[in-house]
């Protein structure tokens, strides 16, 4: 074989490897087959770039509702890299026209109503949401929760009939998500009950604080005035002191834009204050506590290993408090008790020998939840002053 053929193929196999090191961000669509809905639904699931390789990463899910609407979850994942320093896998919740039962989106996010006839509420093309909100949960959640590296941290986005549908999700399940972005929402639907719901809700029930970002347009001024003094009345009591300390609201009246536009601005301000607010919140606190193990092999067996994170058990981010015990093989090991999400770090007693863990995102706080799994293996690479 002639040397420049050989040096063509050497530069093929160069170029093909580095391609598959550099994993770019993915959608995929999948079909569930929903025994809840009786139809085949197509879902959207975005992972960001380098999920497969640091498979030690787990991510906060934002469900995007609407999103037959392309457009919608396609902003929400693109922008998210600019606006927040979270990790986020995006699902897309669709919505689509089956032309054979005459079945749309209106059916979907539309609740039985209470105060009108069904007839009376978009002409009788209503009325599933309980069960879409069921499919949500049973059959959405459920698989992504179980096929992906998932934080118990789940954000839903709403717009329009979506946006009204997530608020009441908020007051029918209200454990299913833990903040909630309502862009231009019909609060005046059914007689403003949505309204009388949320007055009726005791929030002081409410296990975490939750944080609600809603935004409306220029409805109510020339087109759908029923829409404004609904919203007015919803504001008001959103302000109200009595949900203060367990709702976190955020409103912008962004009404010189129209009903469709004003999604591309309020998905920039709500994500970039949902960021703001979420990296402030301590990590949820479980009804109990959980026994882990965690092992982790050195890179040489004289390295005495300590181990730190956010637990009085994990010495509360000292990094010379707590020592893993040695085992053989350079493998070190400690048995703890935690009580919640648990972020750790390896040294070998201060900061500036932090550990580079395989499959980790540089030297980022490593995540653990003791509900998923009771025993946790990892590899260190190196060490930071030993790069």
């Amino acid at each position: 074989m002639k040397i420049k053929n050989v040096l063509f193929i050497f530069l093929l196999l160069i170029i093909s490897n580095n391609l598959r090191a550099q994993e770019i961000a993915r959608v995929v669509q999948i079909v569930i087959d929903s025994k809840i809905l009786n139809q085949k639904r197509p879902v959207l699931i975005y992972t960001p770039k380098n999920y497969d390789e640091t498979n030690l990463v787990s991510y906060e899910v934002i469900y995007v509702f609407d999103s037959q609407n392309r457009e919608h979850f396609d902003l929400v994942h693109s922008s998210l890299s600019y606006l927040s320093k979270n990790k986020f896998i995006v699902v897309g919740i669709v919505s689509p026209y089956y032309e054979e039962t005459d079945y749309a989106r209106n059916n979907d996010y539309s609740f039985t109503p209470k105060n009108i006839t069904k007839q009376e509420l978009f002409n009788g093309y209503c009325c599933n949401a309980e069960k879409l909100l069921d499919y949500t949960e049973n059959e959405v959640v459920k698989y992504i929760d179980s096929n992906y590296r998932t934080l118990p941290k789940r954000v839903a986005i709403g717009h329009s009939l979506s946006a009204s549908f997530i608020l009441q999700t908020l007051i029918l399940k209200n454990n299913l998500f833990d903040s909630f972005i309502a862009i231009s929402p019909n609060l005046a639907i059914d007689k403003q009950d949505i309204i009388q719901e949320y007055k009726k809700f005791d929030f002081s029930k409410q296990k975490e604080n939750k944080f609600l970002y809603i935004s409306n347009a220029d409805e109510g001024k020339e087109y759908w005035q029923e829409w404004l003094p609904a919203r007015q009345k919803f504001y008001e009591f959103l302000q109200s002191p009595s949900i203060q300390n367990k709702l976190k609201v955020e409103i912008e009246d962004l009404s010189t834009n129209d009903h469709w536009s004003v999604y591309m601005p309020s998905i920039i301000k709500s994500l970039k204050l949902y960021s703001d607010y979420s990296i402030k919140q301590p990590e949820k606190i479980y009804d109990k506590e959980y026994d882990i193990t965690i092992r982790v092999k050195v890179p040489d067996n004289k390295d005495q290993v300590y181990i730190t994170g956010n637990q009085l058990s994990l010495g509360e981010w000292n990094p010379s408090k707590v020592k893993m015990k040695n085992l053989k093989n350079n493998e070190r090991e400690i048995k703890i008790k935690v009580n919640s999400l648990t972020k750790i770090q390896f040294t070998r007693g201060n900061w500036d020998t932090k550990a580079f863990v395989k499959n980790n995102n540089e030297f980022e706080d490593i995540i653990i939840d003791p509900i998923k799994h009771n025993l946790y293996e990892f590899e260190i690479q190196y060490w930071m002053d030993k790069q």
